[in-house]
């Protein structure tokens, strides 16, 4: 027995040291599980916090940039520009500089601060925000550009609509853009990308840069088509005081020595500071060329021809119409590189950084030749001057010939259909369907876009015995029709439309409109200028500022993360 006694202490002693092992075992795992659920928390409480931060940084740009892109009462934002503004969003603690923010209850802070770009391009700025909470910090730095260009300004030829180009004669050296389907029909060089918010359909092979691809299904090279493409904003000037007021502080922004936007010259000395009321009619030479400084408002009609000379945007509150070629004084020494490498555009940009860049914007619609010779533009097939449909019809996709055509909707939410209207031109008014009849302003036609009498122009060229020169007798020797080249950027928010009787005429800078309508003799050729954007210079504080139309007031440029730097 005390044999026995002995084994079962044994046994006892086992038990113990074993269940001694085990409770070890478990306070390590529990004291483990503590510090891991504790490290857990820790870690997910970072990452919240690290998220708080991370989006107050973010809503700190966004206050930034609607304050960069709301002021309006000067054009020189130097008065945004300053060290941070520390914002303690404790609650109940209210600051002058931003609203007042908190995080259930939990105490968050803001430094924010805008500053000029590191490039030190005018009207861009760099903002910077710095949130911390819970002791995480977070920044958020973007570059942001005031009032930028449009994107429309980025092609050779873009269509607010329906994009065509029928015939071999005609020929495109950049890229080209439209916001509803792109026609290629006959065969049309391009050397360049086309893109649509469409469909891009062609009968025949197109050439140059989209040539056809062995092994292709589309009869052309797919890297260059771009088909379905979100539609790009056109700028609206249906409201030209924000024009207005450029023109008549140029000064202010910062732009030189230039104390408006100044048009002067021409063959009539015409001296034009900031904003011209009432048609005119405007024309240079060679040896007197018109000068353009900075943006300029003609506020009614305007008939222009002849040479320019300068850089800068003419803004026509109606029509443009031109009777001449125009062309630069100091043209760049191509219109194009030699060939389309990015390396051939770069270069070409910088050597001809100096020479003459002007645009011409219309409110309604830009006409060019012998507008009163009926013979010339009342071709039956000029009905390709096709609209979207009547706006008033299309419904809420703003698509003609679809479901929706006519059908109205709640466009303002509160309970009662308004209509099927869609504003497709973005011009601010629900237009009809454009007719050649209804555009073509000549005495058998519609008199909303006529030029009215010619009396009322400023400047008309008078012949030898002091009389009024007719129309027909206006630009060339050969007549208004007669139009060899068209350089500069040309904008409306309507019509391009016209007919050249000269043989192998040439668009070099850009056509942007909602509808074209051009008749050529022989073929056509359109030439992208590379120094429109500014995109494919090295040098980065190059860029041309025109005062182009804009269609959004702040665009960010470049986005990045950054730890606590301010």
């Amino acid at each position: 027995m005390p044999h026995l006694r002995a084994l079962s202490r044994k046994e006892q002693g086992s038990v113990f040291v074993l269940t001694m092992v085990i409770g070890g075992i478990v306070a390590t795992s529990a004291i483990f599980l503590v510090v891991l659920g504790q490290n857990t928390y820790r870690s997910q409480s970072k990452r919240v916090a690290r998220k708080d931060a991370f989006y107050l940084a973010e809503a700190g740009v966004q206050h930034a940039l609607f304050r960069i892109a709301e002021d309006n009462t000067t054009f020189n934002t130097s008065l945004l520009l300053g060290a941070a503004v520390n914002w303690s969003a404790t609650p109940g603690q209210a600051n002058s500089n931003l609203p007042n923010v908190t995080l259930d209850g939990r105490r968050q802070e803001l430094k924010v601060r805008i500053e000029n770009a590191p490039s030190a391009i005018k009207g861009q700025y760099q903002v910077t925000a710095q949130a911390t909470a819970f002791d995480v910090t977070q920044g958020v730095r973007v570059v942001a550009q005031k009032n930028p260009p449009s994107n429309v300004f980025d092609y050779e030829y873009f269509l607010n609509n329906w994009g065509w180009w029928w015939g071999r004669s005609i020929g495109g050296n950049g890229d080209n853009r439209s916001n509803g389907d792109f026609d290629f029909r006959e065969g049309p060089e391009v050397n360049g990308h086309t893109y649509a918010a469409g469909d891009i359909r062609s009968d025949s092979d197109l050439r140059g840069w989209a040539a056809p691809e062995s092994g292709s299904d589309l009869p052309w090279d797919e890297a260059y088509i771009h088909m379905f493409n979100d539609r790009v904003r056109m700028p609206n000037l249906l409201d030209l005081n924000y024009y207005k007021d450029r023109a008549n502080n140029w000064k202010t922004d910062e732009h030189g020595a230039i104390i408006n936007g100044s048009l002067t010259g021409g063959v009539n000395g015409i001296n034009i500071q900031g904003v011209y009321t009432g048609n005119i009619y405007l024309a240079g030479t060679a040896s007197n060329p018109l000068v353009l400084n900075g943006p300029v408002v003609i506020d009614g009609n305007a008939i222009l021809g002849g040479y320019v000379t300068g850089k800068g945007t003419l803004y026509v509150g109606r029509n443009l119409y031109l009777v001449d070629s125009v062309q630069y004084k100091n043209a760049p020494n191509s219109p194009r590189p030699s060939d389309n490498t990015e390396t051939a555009r770069n270069n070409w940009a910088l050597a001809n950084q100096d020479k003459d860049l002007v645009a011409y914007a219309a409110r309604e619609s830009i006409f060019f030749g012998d507008i009163t010779d009926s013979s010339r533009w009342n071709y039956p097939w000029c009905y390709f001057l096709r609209g979207w449909g009547d706006e008033s019809q299309l419904g809420r996709d703003g698509i003609p010939d679809t479901a929706d055509d006519g059908v109205s909707y709640d466009r303002d939410g509160d309970g009662v259909l308004d209509g099927a209207w869609f504003d497709t031109d973005e011009d601010g008014v629900v237009d009809g369907n454009y007719q050649w009849r209804d555009i073509a302003p000549n005495p058998a036609c519609s008199t909303e876009y006529q030029t009215g009498d010619i009396s009322s122009f400023a400047y008309w060229p008078l012949d030898a015995y002091g009389n009024r020169l007719a129309w027909n007798q206006l630009g060339p020797s050969q007549g208004p029709g007669a139009i060899q080249k068209l350089e500069g950027v040309f904008y409306t928010n309507h019509a391009f439309s016209g007919r050249t009787t000269f043989n192998n005429s040439a668009i070099n800078g850009s056509v942007i409109s909602k509808d074209e309508a051009i008749i050529y003799t022989t073929k056509i050729t359109f030439n992208y200028d590379e120094r429109i954007h500014g995109r494919y210079i090295q040098n980065p504080n190059l860029i041309i500022d025109l005062g182009l139309p804009v269609a959004d007031k702040v665009r960010i440029l470049s986005w990045e993360e950054t730890g606590a730097v301010l």
